[in-house]
């Protein structure tokens, strides 16, 4: 999470729940998991949460693998729709079960090359770059995609890196990340080195001979965010400054914290796009009780909640979407 928290226009496309684990070929041990919400595309952007709070940020679906019920066959798919089963690659070595992949779209208001919009916690300027590597040659591998025989010029490389691509210098896809990296021989290695020359795999199908793959490290972020379920607004009223929704959680809703509380900061989406950032919870009130400042929150909490938020404009079928900022680590 940047800073400054999330960006306005971003569009929720789908997620992943983690359920489990396996092993594809070349790509080593995967999150597997029910998409759900949306169709997952290969190349899409997407984040880590763990009980609701972002423990990693800008990582890409890079290879969506489809087990075959029939003779547990593997297959590579471009994109898996909303309630099949997948593995997935996304570049981040700590996936752990009941994890949740989100999926989403970055705002791109400047209308830029989806591949070269840069990810959230990404600023030009405080970029360390870490190795570079010469695409020699191409070729195709069945699960994986694209894979690039490269040698490295400096630096090092290693698994997860961020990576972008530069063509003649420039920037041909940026937000990257090394998905796999395997010797000469297919020997997955986690590391390569000055004068190695290894065959890596990034999830982007545009490369060409002469391409410069080049690894970078961005600054540890100083805040990150924690959510509690979202909030699905079924009926809204608004007075002057307030709006005021009955809301029910979202069943679509990855798993959060537990406790609702005026003064948690909130975004607002419509229509799976975030419309508005950093709003408070001004009130909450639920069936039968006077206005409260906390309550517990779960998937089966009944009745309706209302909530107060300073958003004139809510309207029915509005998510909610509370969080909490807390320091990283």
């Amino acid at each position: 999470m940047r800073d400054d928290g999330i960006w306005l226009g971003e569009n929720r496309v789908c997620g992943i729940s983690v359920t489990g684990f396996g092993t594809a070929m070349g790509l080593g041990r995967l999150p597997r998991g029910r998409v759900f919400g949306g169709d997952l595309v290969r190349g899409a952007r997407a984040r880590l949460l763990r009980g609701g709070v972002v423990i990693a940020e800008d990582l890409r679906v890079g290879a969506l693998i489809r087990e075959k019920v029939v003779g547990k066959r593997l297959e590579a798919r471009e994109a898996i729709s909303a309630g099949r089963r997948c593995m997935v690659a996304i570049g981040h070595g700590d996936v752990r079960e009941g994890d949740h992949v989100e999926v989403y779209t970055p705002a791109n208001t400047a209308g830029l090359d989806p591949d070269l919009v840069l990810g959230y916690q990404v600023q030009p300027d405080r970029r360390e770059e870490l190795g570079r590597a010469e695409v020699d040659e191409l070729s195709s591998d069945p699960l994986a995609g694209t894979v690039a025989r490269v040698a490295l010029a400096t630096g090092r490389l290693r698994l997860g890196d961020r990576v972008r691509v530069l063509r003649g210098g420039q920037p041909v896809a940026e937000t990257l990340r090394l998905l796999f990296m395997t010797d000469e021989d297919r020997r997955p290695i986690g590391e390569a080195s000055v004068g190695d020359r290894v065959l890596v795999g990034l999830g982007h199908p545009g490369l060409l001979p002469g391409d410069m793959v080049v690894a970078f490290d961005v600054p540890p972020p100083t805040w990150t965010e924690a959510r509690t379920h979202r909030l699905k607004v079924q009926e809204a009223h608004s007075a002057d400054d307030l709006a005021m929704g009955e809301v029910f959680p979202s069943r679509k809703s990855p798993a959060g914290g537990r406790i609702l509380a005026a003064g948690h900061r909130a975004r607002l989406l419509r229509d799976g796009t975030v419309i508005a950032d950093g709003l408070t919870i001004a009130h909450l009130r639920r069936t039968g009780t006077l206005t409260a400042t906390a309550f517990e929150w779960t998937q089966q909490t009944r009745p309706w909640t209302e909530v107060w938020l300073d958003f004139p404009d809510l309207r029915k079928g509005d998510q909610i979407e509370p969080y909490q900022v807390l320091p990283a680590g």
